[in-house]
């Protein structure tokens, strides 16, 4: 046997020395303890102690409940009542219908937390569900509402105290009391990848610092959605409720849609709000109103009986690369202390009941304005200044196929570029007129 051959066998036994080791030092004893074999698991029920629902019920400890089947409950009594807090009720997929309130949650403290999930909640007389001390402006336990469909209720869908989160909720139909909303959260809370379809006064409603994402509002007798101070608002459409969006104070909202208002505004944002990236069309009104030192940037509005973009509460705002096309009356139509730059009117004045002929591209009646690097086109006026206003700067806009490029009335206070037209003598503060 050559020295190679050896060296080769020597190094096959250690490698199995090696890999038998671990287990035998696994291994248990060879012979098996006296008595019955029985299994060292939990079952589920240990892991998670569950109690089951079969009919109405009133829950007065914490647990985790689930439903074994539909429940039907009694007319002007509410089905399922939550008297603690520390509760998960799971319907597992099955239906709660008929009763008063689907499900009523009753806690008046903001201690531990509620979870409602997995099911249906159907044709109830009061609410789907609904947390009374929320109702009376009493401290709520937070509830987290996840993957429940709603329907065909009297009152309100989801009604919900603080600290909330509502996730992956469907609401059809709540169109009886003029106070109820589809889903309505406290402070602190969460809307995120729900709908709301069919309901008498708003789709949704949230107070102060809601997080609201991916939700769809379609028909409300009402606002579509209105958010309290310092809300944050992203990627959620409304279609044909009464106005689209009222957002309070320092609020923001982005990647969104207002469309096909019945009654009112697209937008609608007090004090300090921000708008990027949104869109406002077929509106009854003004696409958007926006209050003192908001921005809106990188939207766009159409097919608007109003004005595109209005300033209200005072001044200051911002206007940047937006756009508007086919509108009533007015692109812009501004207070005092705004900036309007790099945005678009086209094919304004259409709405010849509200005297739109005449309307403008920017319409400015107060003072200390700068409309600068603009292009108006098919618009009566591109830039027209009121005789009151004062210290305003227009520059470097251009007007195509208006009726009237720019017009100043307010007098020489106000700094507007020499109207040249088009070519090479344009100077770079020149208005330009083609």
């Amino acid at each position: 046997m050559n020295t190679q051959t050896r060296q080769y066998r020597c190094f096959a036994v250690a490698a199995l020395a090696c890999a038998v080791a671990p287990a035998s030092l696994l291994a248990g004893p060879i012979n098996p303890p006296a008595g019955p074999v029985t299994s060292t698991y939990k079952t589920l029920t240990e892991v998670e102690p569950r109690i089951p629902i079969s009919g109405p019920v009133t829950i007065l400890s914490s647990g985790s409940y689930y439903l074994t089947g539909n429940i039907t409950g009694v007319a002007g009594q509410d089905v399922i009542n939550i008297l603690n807090n520390f509760v998960t009720l799971d319907l597992n997929g099955f239906t709660i219908s008929g009763g008063r309130t689907g499900i009523i949650i009753l806690p008046a403290t903001t201690a531990g937390n509620i979870v409602i999930k997995n099911g249906t909640i159907r044709g109830s007389s009061g609410s789907g569900i609904f947390s009374t001390a929320a109702a009376f402006g009493d401290v709520a336990p937070p509830t987290t509402v996840r993957d429940i469909r709603v329907d065909e209720m009297s009152d309100a869908g989801v009604f919900l105290g603080d600290k909330s989160t509502v996730e992956n909720v469907t609401i059809s139909g709540a169109d009886g009391s003029t106070s109820s909303s589809g889903i309505s959260v406290g402070a602190a809370s969460r809307i995120v990848n729900s709908s709301v379809d069919s309901v008498a006064l708003r789709g949704v409603n949230a107070s102060s610092w809601a997080v609201i994402d991916g939700v769809s509002i379609l028909s409300a007798g009402g606002e579509g959605l209105r958010a309290g101070v310092s809300s944050r608002i992203s990627n959620t459409t409304i279609s044909g409720a009464a106005s689209g969006f009222h957002l309070n104070q320092y609020s923001t909202i982005t990647a969104s849609t207002a469309s096909n208002t019945t009654s009112g505004n697209g937008f609608n944002l007090d004090v300090g709000g921000t708008v990027k990236d949104c869109n406002a069309n077929n509106i009854e009104v003004d696409a958007y109103n926006i209050g003192a030192g908001g921005t809106v940037l990188d939207s766009t509005a159409g097919s608007v009986l109003g004005n595109a973009f209005v300033t209200t509460f005072g001044g200051g705002v911002t206007f940047d690369r937006c756009s508007a096309f086919n509108i009533g009356l007015n692109g812009f139509q501004i207070t005092s202390g705004n900036v309007v730059i790099n945005s678009t009117v086209s094919a304004i004045g259409n709405n010849s009941s509200f005297g739109g002929p005449n309307a403008s591209g920017v319409i400015t009646t107060g003072s200390g304005n700068r409309i600068e690097g603009n292009r108006f086109i098919a618009c009566f006026y591109g830039v027209f200044v009121s005789a009151s206003s004062t210290n305003n700067a227009v520059y470097r806009n251009t007007a195509i196929n208006a009726g009237v490029g720019f017009s100043n009335n307010g007098g020489a206070t106000n700094r507007v570029g020499t109207v040249q037209s088009a070519g090479p003598a344009v100077g770079p503060w020149d208005n330009t007129v083609q």
